[in-house]
């Protein structure tokens, strides 16, 4: 989930020495993505260092060599329930849609991106959701099936107030307001 490109924004700005890669599936948000990143005067001079992709996450990180990158920002496809406050008419169109198949395909991208990461390397998975299929029960699995990662826990991000829980941690994202809630979980492959 590059798109709409917030975060792919900040890592470009955050991170100024880092080659960053950024995979979106859908060619419409794609599009609309590549667009504001390149009108945007900040991120359009950072555009050298992204390889961004219009492509299937899973079938990218199969080709990607194992243990070759540092740091990885998972923003995994979800059912968004935390952006119900900006975006009330949701409601409406995820009642005629399934959302069950989205634990398991977050599942398997965190799988997949696991083994790419080089030892001592960090992974963040992030949703927009608060469906504990999609957020708590997804590290629940990761910490039985995947004995080689260990999870950190962030007392505040960019000043934002972090809840924990047992598996994981949730933010509220807020310009001016609380009108987002994120659930995000920092994994850290030991070494």
């Amino acid at each position: 989930c590059s798109a709409p490109g917030s975060k792919l924004s900040v890592a470009l700005l955050a991170y100024p020495k880092a080659q960053v890669w950024a995979i979106e599936k859908d060619s419409s948000r794609y599009d609309s993505t590549l667009r504001r990143l390149q009108q945007n005067p900040a991120t359009r001079k950072e555009l050298h260092r992204l390889e961004f992709i219009n492509a299937d996450a899973l079938d990218w990180m199969a080709k990607m060599r194992p243990e070759s990158m540092d740091f990885i920002l998972l923003d995994a496809p979800c059912s968004a329930l935390g952006t119900l406050l900006n975006h009330p008419e949701f409601l409406t169109l995820k009642k005629s849609q399934s959302v069950d198949y989205l634990s398991e395909l977050q599942f398997d991208l965190i799988s997949k991106a696991l083994p790419l990461l080089k030892s001592g390397g960090q992974l963040i998975y992030s949703v927009c959701t608060f469906r504990s299929e999609e957020c708590e029960m997804i590290m629940k699995r990761c910490s039985r099936e995947h004995n080689n990662i260990h999870f950190v826990h962030d007392n505040s991000i960019l000043g934002e107030t972090i809840s924990q829980c047992d598996y994981g941690q949730y933010i509220w994202g807020s310009r001016g307001k609380a009108n987002q809630l994120f659930y995000f979980q920092r994994i850290l492959k030991e070494e």
